[in-house]
This record gives structure tokens, sequence and C-alpha cells, in this order.
């Protein structure tokens, strides 16, 4: 007769990332997803916006100038300054100090002549991406604690995952190694495990 394994923490440790896993995959997935593309939210807006063509002069502004340029519009609560010459300098323009996101200008620093971004297409879009992101799309009073309960099993997912990746015994580089390979040749349950662990 075989004897049984014992149910040691290891095992304990296992059986806590792999239900944990389950149980919250599709909440940390959603909230990955949404939180990747509001990331890169001004890059795609502006793939789509027009071209604030700037024009070169003799000599540019000073930021503090075209911040007064600026006044009748609100308060300035950051600017952007481009790495390369030739391109508009971007100042984020509240309307009240108690407004969360200021509208983006964008200002010639030759000439202090600026334009409003106007409203975009995509602008709803990614409303509903930071809905998703913050409260899976429901009230905030029901998706917050989900989304907040799903971020503290991510954390105990992570700690647990390190701790399964680790070898039992011998921590040393011939051990560790496989641990950083994906066998492509391999059939695709091989491969989502190496990627998983990878």
């Amino acid at each position: 007769m075989k004897k049984k394994k014992k149910y040691g923490l290891r095992t304990f440790i296992n059986d806590v990332h792999l239900w944990l896993g389950l149980a919250s995959g599709i909440i940390l997935f959603l909230v990955c997803l949404s939180g990747t593309i509001l990331t890169f939210e001004h890059e795609i807006k502006d793939l789509f916006a027009e071209d604030f063509t700037v024009e070169a002069g003799d000599e540019k502004l000073s930021v503090e100038q075209l911040i007064s340029a600026l006044e009748g519009e609100g308060i300035v609560s950051s600017v952007t300054v481009p790495a390369e010459e030739g391109e508009a300098y971007e100042f984020s323009v509240k309307e009240s100090p108690k407004q969360r996101r200021g509208s983006t200008y964008y200002v010639n620093p030759y000439t202090a002549e600026f334009s409003k971004s106007q409203e975009s297409s995509l602008d709803g879009f990614f409303f509903s991406m930071f809905k998703l992101h913050r409260w899976l799309l429901l009230d905030s009073s029901i998706g917050r604690p989900i989304v907040g309960v799903s971020t503290i099993i991510f954390l105990i997912l992570s700690i647990t995952g390190i701790v399964l990746w680790f070898p039992k015994k011998n921590i040393k580089w011939k051990t560790l190694k496989p641990g950083f390979k994906i066998k492509f040749s391999a059939r695709w349950k091989r491969i989502n495990h190496d990627l998983h662990n990878t």
C-alpha cells in the first residue's frame, strides 16, 4: 500500500495559489487589461488627433510667459516640455482647484498661441475603461470593494507564486535555470505552464 503524502506547508501554499488564482483571475485580467489601455490613453488619442503645428521663431518664450498667456483659461497644474524642437508645449489647465483632471492646451512656445484639445471620439471608450479598471463597470459601492479584495488576492498570489517557484532544495543556478526557460516544442499545456512560471 502506498503511504498517503503528508499535507505540508508547500501543498497548502500550492492550494491557496491555485484556488485564489481561479477565483480572482477574470477580475484581475479585466483590471490589468483596462489599466494597460489607460496607461497609453494619451498616445492612442494622439494617433487620432489633429496635429498642432509649431513654426520655429527666433527665441522661445519662458514657461512663466506661456503660463501668463493661459491665465484667462484657468489654473495651470502641469506643463510638458517636449524633447524635440518644433513641437508644442502641453499645459494641463483646471477650471477650478477641485477639478480632478484638467484640459490639455497645446501652446506654441515662440508665439504663445494655444489650442485647447478638443473632445475626442475616444473619450467615451476611455471613460468606460476607467470605470472597468476602478469598479468593473458596476456601481462604485459594489465594484470598488471587489477590485480592492482582488488586489489583495493578487498580492497573496505573488507571494505564494514566488515560494512555489523556488526549488525545494539546493537553491543554485542549475536548479533555478529551468524557471526561466520556455519549451516551445512541447505540448500547449507545458508551454502554458512555462509561460506562467517565467
